[in-house]
């Protein structure tokens, strides 16, 4: 049975597929597969309405992005679901925010809602044949890591401003992130490659020169290409 796409030789996925994917219903599968995490979305940016916070609402919603990423590489085998989701979502924040109204998450001053959403079906779309745990990866770095660091700089601040103690915060958890889903996909070797990409991650994100949800997937993207090409993983 054909694993999905950067799952070649994990035959432990197969559990995920119990029908031959020329079967009609392993569609209909992935069509309610897409509308579960295109709820977990919405409902992130439910979640982020309770929050008073702006700046630590757009981090909640980054972070249930990242938990719907984790479902990608084992319940879909086409692009074209998990592509059509993240367009759309693309499109959605576009609109609202043209319109003013993603007030709970928009700040005048930044437009990182609005390079997430654009980021997430570019990386998709350029890590699903090669290796699509690699896009899950770098997603992590801009959910989970760039979240926490967010968090944790406002609660030491008070307010929204660069900190090494956010970028510990990162370092640490982008670097647990990229060891536990690249190292699953690629054993120890990728596991190294992912806490490189976690640290590389953290480094760029202090910098700021550009939006981090921008500079992240950017920089973090090549750096993690050429070392699997280096490894041989």
């Amino acid at each position: 049975m054909d694993s999905p796409a950067g799952l070649e030789g994990f035959g432990c996925i197969d559990k995920f597929f119990p029908v031959p994917p020329t079967v009609c219903t392993v569609d209909i599968l992935e069509v309610l597969w897409g509308l579960t995490l295109a709820l977990i979305v919405t409902g992130g940016l439910g979640v982020a309405r309770l929050v008073r916070v702006r700046y630590l609402s757009r981090k909640v919603v980054h972070i249930f992005v990242g938990v719907a990423g984790l479902f990608v590489p084992f319940v879909f085998r086409s692009l074209t679901i998990p592509l059509t989701i993240c367009l759309a979502y693309s499109i959605a924040i576009l609109w609202l925010r043209a319109r003013g109204g993603l007030g709970w998450i928009s700040m005048e001053q930044s437009m990182g809602e609005v390079y997430f959403a654009i980021m997430l079906p570019l990386l998709l779309a350029s890590t699903w044949n090669f290796d699509i745990w690699l896009g899950v990866t770098i997603l992590s770095y801009m959910a989970f890591g760039d979240a926490v660091t967010g968090i944790v700089r406002y609660y030491v601040s008070g307010r929204r401003a660069k900190g090494w103690e956010g970028t510990v915060a990162m370092l640490i958890v982008s670097t647990i992130a990229g060891y536990a889903i690249y190292g699953y996909a690629h054993g120890p070797l990728g596991g190294i490659s992912g806490v490189v990409g976690g640290v590389v991650a953290s480094m760029v994100e202090r910098v700021g020169i550009v939006d981090d949800n921008v500079l992240i997937p950017s920089v973090t993207l090549p750096v993690l290409v050429l070392l699997r090409l280096a490894l041989g993983f």
